[in-house]
């Protein structure tokens, strides 16, 4: 059964202000919960906003800014987390995650530990990230950074747009088999949509109605 996480009162936001700490903001290690109407901002230097790390967990409507590294990443917790509890089958929509001091989503994955299950990212929205609200330049700056280290992943980026990223719009970050479906992605600093890997034997892309400009 879904646990949900939302504020009491229709129409009202909660924000999370995580100035003065020392971690992430939210980190979210079990399954199945249900994570709507809420803000989280300012997590400490080189700390995400939010760490999913569970599976079958759904973000909706969810604000992520000024975090001090990605505003959602997911991956595993640690590197003594067993295989079969690593993040899987998660679902972020209706989100916007916008300049924070790394990425707005990041969905990286390493060789040493494997790959990271299909995530879904669906009408979500990501800006400016690389470049925190106060224009002071701060790190990579990818909009959706959708995997790593030539791993399949199978990540699908829904009817999103990214736009004013300080690095890559839409980024498989070498992730062979994305599905990029009805998304927008402009005057990024790098590439808007930019799908490759270091291993083209196994590239299996799928992508239509995307717009780049």
């Amino acid at each position: 059964k879904p646990i949900y996480m939302m504020p009491e009162q229709a129409g009202t936001r909660v924000v999370l202000d995580f100035a003065g700490t020392t971690g992430e903001g939210i980190t979210l290690c079990g399954n199945y919960w249900y994570i709507q109407n809420i803000d989280v901002t300012n997590s400490a230097n080189g700390k995400d906003g939010i760490h999913v790390a569970g599976s079958y967990n759904v973000l909706d409507s969810v604000n992520t800014y000024n975090n001090g590294n990605t505003g959602i990443q997911i991956s595993r917790f640690s590197n003594v987390q067993a295989k079969s509890d690593w993040p899987a089958y998660n679902t972020i929509k209706n989100c916007t995650s916008h300049n924070n001091a790394d990425d707005g989503w990041d969905l990286f994955a390493k060789v040493e530990t494997g790959n990271i299950p299909s995530v879904v990212i669906m009408n979500c929205v990501a800006y400016a990230n690389g470049y925190l609200e106060d224009g002071t330049d701060a790190g990579n700056g990818n909009g959706f950074k959708m995997g790593g280290s030539s791993l399949a992943g199978g990540h699908v980026l829904l009817n999103s747009v990214a736009f004013e990223n300080k690095a890559k719009g839409i980024d498989s970050n070498s992730c062979p088999d994305n599905v990029v479906v009805s998304s927008t992605s402009y005057n990024n600093n790098n590439y808007n949509i930019a799908l490759y890997t270091n291993d083209a034997k196994n590239t299996d892309y799928t992508a239509y109605g995307a717009l780049s400009y």
